[in-house]
């Protein structure tokens, strides 16, 4: 049967981290709809890989990735090249939302991708694409604008838009990457006002190396929560490091015997020499005649046992 060629199937590890990636989200609604974008996402990053964009899809290093980013703004990005594109999901294939805060802050994406379900749980179908300068807003309620997918472009001129466009990076100056990475701990524990809380994101959106540290410090916070929240996460862990370090302790105290014991030196067993005792006296009466060979005829000799003929060699360039 042939398959549209927008609609593309996610692996299974992508399903299962997409699962993982809402599952922090406190609010029901926001945690569904961030699944459902997160899907897309993975969808969209086969997509571009499939059809061999010009830039590698960035999914590592990304805000929706930690949960209370998603909470707060619902953001889903991912980025090609300076492009970042924001993935949504029409749960009806008729329209599909925007969060209020993207538009009236400055954390609207360059593009807008929207794909939607299928019956196949690991298949998205894609729908099309439009900029953020294109948007028209059909209707709206407290948290979002919901638009009409009648006006989007079709995915397949995405390639062109992407290769084709240009941003001037955006420059700062040294104490906002110093302050931003002050307030990571705040506001992942929901202390930050929100002036700074939109401080703080729209400058990780513009900054790739902080975002990449606070995706990272947010991951670590997680794991922190989980053993303070998960009494069994916490007794395996202790008990995985008591483990280990009785493994560890007859290794150090052994090195330490060894270390404070001296080496067995094994001295060489000296053969003593039986001399008869006929030559004992020709030696001490002085009867013994030792023949004197000349060193020339000495090294002639080596030489000749080793194959060498010494008519080729001059003998005194040797000795000298």
């Amino acid at each position: 049967m042939f398959e549209d060629e927008n609609v593309i199937k996610m692996k299974k590890d992508q399903f299962v981290e997409a699962e993982s990636v809402a599952y922090l989200v406190e609010d029901e609604l926001k945690r569904k709809l961030a699944f459902a974008n997160t899907c897309c996402l993975f969808a969209f990053k086969n997509y571009v890989e499939k059809n061999k964009y010009k830039y590698e899809p960035v999914t590592n290093i990304n805000l929706f990735r930690v949960p209370m980013v998603v909470q707060k703004y619902g953001i889903s990005d991912l980025y090609l090249g300076n492009a970042r594109i924001d993935v949504r999901v029409s749960l009806d294939g008729k329209v599909f939302p925007i969060p209020k805060c993207h538009i009236k802050n400055s954390l609207a994406a360059d593009f807008y991708v929207v794909f939607k379900g299928t019956k196949n749980p690991l298949k998205c179908e894609g729908i099309g694409y439009i900029k953020k300068e294109d948007l028209i807003f059909d209707s709206q309620d407290d948290e979002y604008y919901y638009i009409s997918v009648a006006i989007l472009n079709p995915l397949a001129d995405l390639k062109a838009e992407i290769n084709n466009f240009q941003k001037e990076p955006k420059t700062f100056y040294e104490t906002e990457h110093r302050l931003s990475h002050e307030n990571f701990g705040a506001f992942l524990d929901g202390e930050l006002d929100e002036v700074k809380s939109l401080d703080l994101i729209e400058h990780l959106i513009e900054c790739e190396n902080c975002r990449a540290v606070f995706v990272e410090y947010s991951f670590l916070e997680d794991v922190l929560t989980a053993v303070q929240y998960y009494p069994d996460l916490k007794f395996k862990i202790e008990n995985f490091i008591e483990e280990k370090e009785k493994v560890q302790e007859p290794v150090a105290e052994l090195a330490e015997e060894n270390a404070s014991e001296p080496e067995n030196i094994i001295e060489p067993e000296i053969v003593p020499v039986i001399v008869p005792d006929e030559e004992i006296t020709e030696i001490v009466s002085g009867e013994t005649s030792i023949e004197e060979t000349p060193l020339e005829e000495t090294v002639s000799e080596e030489l000749s046992d080793e194959g060498i003929f010494v008519d080729e060699i001059e003998t005194d360039n040797i000795l000298t």
